[in-house]
């Protein structure tokens, strides 16, 4: 539906396309994003059949969900903020609206926020109203079970890198909104690519390692919420890996009409990437990064090692906003 309106809504602000459109490099594409976005997102698993000690391993795999966590963060404010400032800044194209009040990039990345906010306080009152109900009724097995706070997260076997989700209900809301905000950027992104002629090989290459990236990123994400059943995370990387291809496939079906200046395209993909970046910039921070850095495991880390968290972060950040630069 968005992209039907982005095309049939036209303005006078129309753009002559620059350069020839090659058919055959622009299907390929789709084939060489699908793989990037497959490869990165089977790397944490690969990491796991290394051949080296479990503790070696596991600290491999620390860092490489912080750097997972780097590229999010990266990624909303830089890959979706961003073009969502550029996009709804053509204010000679948009409603007088837009020209009055230049902050509407920074309303949709609140009201994202806010929204996942809502969504996850709503399900921790549900759950905790629920145990009180289960208090009430059986005092004896109340006390089986131990009550968790938020400041001190629970920790499987041991190693302390879990998210504070006790339930595949609160798991299964955090990483739908990670995916929604992945996904959508991830189809915008590929209808761009789509429709690209000028400078269509720098925009693939940059793509290429920005799935391969995004893909590691969600694949540690999910590895770190330890679904009980296999099935949810196998829909959320199929959804992961066909974004892309998608918006990319859409793009070379509508690239002889797509109009990237038109009213409707300017303020969709603005207000998707604005909603999408909140989602994002939310996740990494709270759910991801703030959790990872009050855990005891962190605490009680080295010297050296607490170092090459920090760094796998900002390592991680520093890639995708390098990757910025050319797509």
């Amino acid at each position: 539906v968005c992209v039907c309106v982005c095309i049939f809504v036209q303005t006078p602000f129309l753009s002559n396309p620059v350069g020839d459109y090659s058919r055959p490099w622009h299907i390929g594409a789709v084939f060489i994003i699908l793989g990037s976005s497959l490869l990165g997102s089977v790397l944490p698993l690969m990491l796991e059949r290394l051949p080296i000690s479990p503790a070696t391993q596991e600290a491999l795999l620390v860092l490489f969900k912080l750097f997972g966590t780097g590229v999010i963060l990266s990624t909303g404010v830089i890959h979706m903020l961003l073009p969502s400032v550029e996009s709804l800044g053509h204010t000679e194209c948009l409603p007088d609206m837009f020209s009055e009040y230049e902050g509407f990039p920074g309303v949709f990345v609140l009201a994202a926020m806010f929204t996942v906010h809502l969504a996850q306080t709503t399900a921790a009152l549900r759950r905790s109203s629920d145990h009180k109900h289960a208090h009430s009724t059986d005092s004896e097995a109340s006390h089986l079970l131990p009550e968790r706070t938020n400041t001190q997260p629970a920790s499987a076997g041991g190693c302390g890198h879990d998210l504070p989700l006790n339930s595949d209900s609160e798991k299964l809301g955090f990483i739908m909104a990670l995916e929604v905000g992945v996904a959508t950027h991830s189809v915008v992104i590929g209808l761009a690519l789509g429709v690209e002629r000028e400078h269509f090989q720098e925009l693939l290459i940059a793509l290429t390692f920005h799935q391969l990236c995004e893909g590691a990123a969600m694949s540690a994400a999910l590895r770190e919420i330890k679904f009980s059943k296999m099935k949810p995370v196998l829909w959320f990387v199929l959804l992961y890996i066909t974004s892309t291809p998608l918006g990319t496939a859409i793009g070379i079906a509508v690239h002889d009409s797509y109009n990237e200046n038109a009213r409707g395209t300017l303020i969709i993909t603005g207000v998707l990437e604005a909603f999408s970046g909140g989602i994002l910039i939310y996740d990494g921070l709270v759910n991801l990064l703030a959790v990872h850095f009050r855990l005891a495991a962190f605490s009680e880390a080295s010297f050296k090692f607490k170092l090459a968290q920090y760094l796998a972060v900002w390592s991680g950040a520093g890639v995708m906003a390098y990757i910025g630069r050319y797509a």
